[in-house]
């Protein structure tokens, strides 16, 4: 008599209380890494200090979570474990580590440059412990957590969760949501990205929970007034659906269809890019204001195309040989970032930090997701709209390569877990689908 094959169903996530101490204390470090992301920037406008010095409670916070994620991966046992980050990854922090050297305040950018280390290494050790499961889990508990934070203070607390008074760089700012966050763009970019892991690789979850936050979140949205987080989430929204149906035995006939799209718009740029350039030197006040900020970047990055200013070297130095106050005068002097990831790497790292960075958050991980043929459809979905999210904010806000920025940590997840999805290894563990620690 022929046997019924039996079914091996696929394992729950256990409640944190009954984790084994590694997977716990690697739930630990997901949590505490994503709250220090979306509240840090309030340690630090509390801190007040200027030359970059930040905030030390916000600091030691991270390096108690740096020293839970090492130790959830029981180092003692397999020192190798702490090898987690991609070679790409290690190339960027080793070119911005070498550009110090030339920096007009090397101590400043060496604090900067640990905790941006710090950041990274503990968000890549907390997702391999965590597995894939369990961190989209906890990051949905969490922005569930802050949506309904933002909206009861919105509702109680408006005159601290509404912002009450415009600035030079943002006039339109007088009405925006922030909630609990310190700036309505940080709010809006975060609503982006609550919408993104609900909508994605989420039909396994309750649908009141599931659509139901995903309503509350374009709601806030909504209210930020955060155009650059709605305009980009859409796209998000666009290209996750799109990869979705993606087939990985088409990756040979896109790459070069890649490549012909390259070419062709660095084509376009090249004829009609300083037509461009030149509508924005006419029309500083564009993209509100950001323009105005741009072109002394511009102007920086010409004159040090390799080198830069060195890493966490450029802005709020505390120190008037501030690179910025060469080339620019007024309000823009005083901003803490480029409202551009990517002039403000130039002009930071140069040309080949530039490229570096380039190739760590983007192409290598556009290339793990287009050509692995074992990675789940919706999981490959949801990896791609994060990537496009975070990348594409970038345009107008940054946070590349820039510590514990909030969209910078929520990409350094999103990277984590494409190499730990696209990556054959084999399912010792129940819970993440990653080898067991020992």
């Amino acid at each position: 008599m022929e046997r019924t094959p039996r079914i091996t169903l696929p394992p729950r996530i256990a409640p944190l209380q009954r984790l084994p101490g590694d997977r716990l204390l690697g739930s630990i470090a997901v949590v505490g890494v994503l709250l220090g992301a979306v509240f840090g920037p309030n340690l630090s406008q509390q801190a007040g200090g200027s030359g970059g010095d930040g905030s030390a409670l916000r600091q030691s916070l991270y390096l108690l979570t740096f020293m839970i994620a090492i130790a959830s991966v029981r180092p003692w046992q397999s020192p190798a474990r702490l090898l987690v980050l991609p070679l790409s990854m290690i190339a960027i922090l080793a070119w911005s580590l070498f550009s110090i050297s030339w920096s007009v305040v090397p101590a400043t950018a060496l604090r900067r440059f640990l905790l941006t280390v710090i950041v990274i290494w503990t968000v890549f050790l907390a997702v391999r412990c965590a597995g894939y499961d369990r961190t989209i889990l906890l990051f949905r508990r969490v922005m569930i957590a802050i949506l309904v934070g933002n909206l009861l203070a919105v509702a109680l607390l408006p005159g601290i969760a509404i912002h009450q008074a415009a600035t030079v760089a943002d006039p339109g700012l007088i009405g925006a949501w922030r909630g609990l966050l310190a700036q309505k763009n940080f709010a809006g970019a975060v609503a982006a990205v609550t919408i993104l892991i609900f909508f994605f690789d989420a039909n396994h979850m309750p649908r009141y929970m599931r659509w139901g936050t995903i309503t509350l979140s374009i709601l806030f949205l909504l209210g930020t007034q955060s155009k650059t987080s709605m305009g980009i989430c859409l796209g998000a929204l666009a290209i996750g659906w799109l990869f979705g149906r993606y087939n990985p035995g088409y990756r040979l006939f896109f790459l070069p269809a890649l490549l012909i799209l390259g070419a062709g718009a660095f084509v376009l740029i090249d004829m009609e890019g300083g037509a461009v350039i030149d509508h924005f030197m006419r029309d500083r006040y564009a993209f509100t204001g950001r323009v105005e900020i741009w072109i002394p970047l511009i102007e920086f990055a010409s004159d040090n195309p390799f080198t830069g200013s060195g890493y966490g070297s450029f802005w709020n130095i505390g120190d008037e040989r501030e690179p910025i106050k060469g080339y620019a005068k007024g309000w823009v002097t005083g901003q803490a970032s480029g409202h551009n990831g990517f002039l403000d790497v130039l002009v930071q790292v140069g040309l080949p930090g530039l490229f570096l960075v380039l190739l760590a958050y983007l192409i290598m991980p556009l290339w793990c997701l287009i050509t692995s043929q074992t990675i789940a459809r919706p999981t490959a979905s949801l990896l791609m709209a994060l990537i496009f999210f975070c990348i594409g904010h970038n345009a107008t806000e940054s946070s590349l390569l820039d510590r514990d920025v909030t969209v910078h940590v929520f990409l350094l997840f999103t990277i984590a877990l494409v190499h730990l999805t696209t990556k054959p290894r084999p399912r010792q563990s129940g819970v993440s689908g990653y080898p067991a620690l020992g």
